[in-house]
């Protein structure tokens, strides 16, 4: 059985795996002395929309509209988010700052979340047997005349 997700825990997956990313790249030139900038891809929103679209079926909404409005609405924000910062350039110490918090807090709730235990699975019903219908009879006609014959 999976645990369910909370709908705030859903909004910030995206966030925080794309902080993630600018961080770590961002970590990565400054141990390398690079002197590049960090550039925010429009695909790390669209990756974030995919994450969005994944866990979706494992949170736990309020309504059905809730469901329906963010279940559509918020990955197709990313999208659009995507398309307007694509391409926007960071310098490698700010991309740092702004993205390792993020990567230490992911890091951080999916070993809190790989630590909770499991909650039980609810009791089993008993299953009714189902009684086997008779065998059907297979006709088959054999030689020239209309007279049929079970086999």
């Amino acid at each position: 059985m999976e645990r369910p997700l909370s709908v705030s825990a859903w909004l910030g997956a995206p966030a925080l795996l794309a902080a993630a990313v600018v961080g770590l790249t961002g970590a990565g030139g400054l141990v390398l002395h690079a002197d590049w900038r960090v550039t925010l891809p429009s695909w790390l929103c669209g990756s974030g929309a995919a994450l969005a679209i994944a866990l979706a079926e494992s949170v736990t909404w309020r309504s059905r509209t809730q469901r329906r409005l963010l279940c559509v609405g918020y990955p197709l924000g990313l999208l659009g988010l995507g398309t307007l910062t694509g391409g926007i350039a960071l310098p490698l110490p700010v991309a740092m700052v702004l993205g390792l918090p993020g990567a230490v807090v992911l890091v951080g709730l999916v070993l809190h979340r790989l630590a909770e235990p499991t909650p039980p699975a609810p009791p089993r019903t008993p299953t009714r047997r189902r009684t086997r219908p008779s065998p059907l009879t297979v006709r088959a006609w054999r030689g020239t005349g209309s007279k049929a014959v079970n086999s």
